[in-house]
């Protein structure tokens, strides 16, 4: 409760990065600012896994995520309850499982330096999850 974070990658206020197990009735609030980053969520940073189950469930966040850009820096996944979840379709045992969670803070771009130039992007802010990723392999 009332966690007052400042950092950049894999932010989370209960965990930073998961890559198995289950994180089951857990919740969290206070506030997050990032300056600049990726992976950063109200509850998990990032979630990959390979070969593990993800199970999340009856989780929430009341984090407000602030996020300050730079110039010549990107920026991506940014979610209310994960800021990034990744998994390897190649491996059956390797899923992202999420029931029954929500989340009630903002995302919110805040705050900017300098201008926004060629090389500046800003991406994937969702409300509950910021990116979903599925490896793809050539």
């Amino acid at each position: 409760e009332g966690v007052d974070i400042v950092g950049a990658v894999g932010i989370g206020a209960l965990v930073e990065y998961v890559t198995g197990g289950s994180i089951i009735n857990c919740s969290s609030s206070g506030n997050i600012v990032v300056e600049p980053g990726s992976g950063v969520g109200g509850l998990i940073g990032i979630i990959s896994t390979s070969e593990l189950p993800v199970n999340i469930e009856n989780c929430s966040s009341s984090v407000n995520i602030s996020i300050k850009f730079r110039e010549f820096v990107g920026s991506e996944a940014y979610g209310g309850l994960i800021g990034s979840a990744e998994v390897d379709p190649a491996n059956p045992s390797a899923a992202i499982n999420i029931f029954r969670c929500f989340a009630t803070g903002n995302v919110l771009f805040n705050d900017t330096y300098d201008f926004f130039g060629d090389y500046t992007s800003m991406e994937s802010m969702g409300g509950l999850i910021g990116n979903v990723v599925e490896w793809v392999y050539i």
